[in-house]
């Protein structure tokens, strides 16, 4: 009922739901996924994070909250923190899950790059091949595998062949 007071613009309805939820059930993992949505929407970063870091170790190896916790974590420039718990998502994350999907890919795409940002070329080209295993047509990823970690690391004819795929993926280019 959160979510639907959320989408129809009621946040303070929709949080007051999302707390009377948890109140009654905790430990309930998608309950503290709602709640974190509605205070991150509404600024609270702070109320998000002391909640997120309690409630890590009362849920641990939830996806969901692992997930959100990364996010944060990587918003508040927090980049080690946000590379474990990016990892603990993988590591939690099942396919059948609702979200297990997004929460696989993005978290993916975010070692990709925190590594990247770090120079460390090898594990961000192993999170590429990985984020690319599972969302083969993203042709943002296949770029920064082809210029950002192949041309850079002087493996050209890899990137050749990964900027070629690019253009012919996308004629416009």
């Amino acid at each position: 009922y959160a979510k639907v007071l959320a989408r129809s613009a009621r946040y303070d309805d929709a949080l007051d739901q999302a707390r009377r939820a948890m109140m009654l059930d905790p430990r309930n993992g998608d309950y503290v996924v709602i709640l974190v949505e509605l205070l991150r929407r509404a600024g609270e970063k702070k109320k998000v994070l002391d909640l997120l870091e309690d409630i890590v170790t009362v849920i641990p190896g939830d996806p969901g909250i692992e997930f959100h916790l990364a996010e944060l974590y990587n918003d508040l420039g927090r980049s080690a923190d946000a590379r474990v718990r990016y990892t603990q998502v993988l590591f939690h994350v099942r396919p059948v899950m609702p979200n297990g999907p997004y929460y696989r890919s993005v978290a993916l795409w975010r070692l990709a790059i925190l590594y990247y940002r770090e120079s460390d070329f090898e594990r961000a080209r192993f999170y590429l091949l990985r984020y690319l295993k599972y969302n083969p047509d993203r042709l943002y990823a296949r770029y920064m595998l082809g210029y950002n970690i192949y041309f850079r690391q002087g493996e050209y004819e890899k990137a050749r062949r990964e900027l070629e795929s690019v253009i012919q993926r996308d004629p416009r280019l």
